[in-house]
């Protein structure tokens, strides 16, 4: 098995789409399922469990895409600015994962950018979308700020 860092995980192909489309459908029929734990340097091989709920929260970059959102009943896009994904970006791969500033500022102009335009046109299939727009006193605070929409 490749090693996970390895992994470009701005791609989908890099994700189990279709072994998370199962778990949603074992799922809403309440049934537990099992799922691996993908977290780089640690945990790899686990498996955390899920248990059924009368509502199901689903939040990544390619839960919209096929095959996951057919199994979705409510589908919600937060369209995020550049530099409020830039912001967030930085806090979840410099803090959480610990990659260097240098490696971090490669990634996202060869993989990140590059990926989002190449899988996230502007045929979104949501049925409401949240514009984010970038204001950097709220995010400081940590407080979300947008105007929501119906498509």
């Amino acid at each position: 098995m490749e090693s996970i860092n390895s992994h470009n995980w701005d791609e989908p192909r890099a994700l189990d789409l279709e072994m998370l489309r199962d778990h949603l459908k074992f799922l809403k029929r309440r049934m537990v399922v099992k799922r691996p734990v993908l977290l780089p340097q640690r945990n790899q091989g686990r498996l955390y469990e899920i248990r059924p709920s009368d509502l199901i929260i689903l939040e990544g970059l390619f839960c919209l895409c096929d095959p996951v959102a057919d199994e979705l009943d409510l589908k919600i896009f937060v369209d995020v600015s550049r530099q409020g994904g830039l912001l967030r970006r930085i806090v979840r791969d410099i803090h959480r994962t610990g990659q260097s500033e240098q490696k971090f500022s490669g990634s996202m102009w060869k993989r990140v950018y590059p990926m989002y335009k190449l899988h996230m046109s502007l045929q979104i299939p949501a049925d409401i979308i949240i514009i984010n727009e970038y204001n950097p006193e709220t995010e400081a605070k940590g407080r979300p700020s947008g105007k929501f929409w119906r498509s």
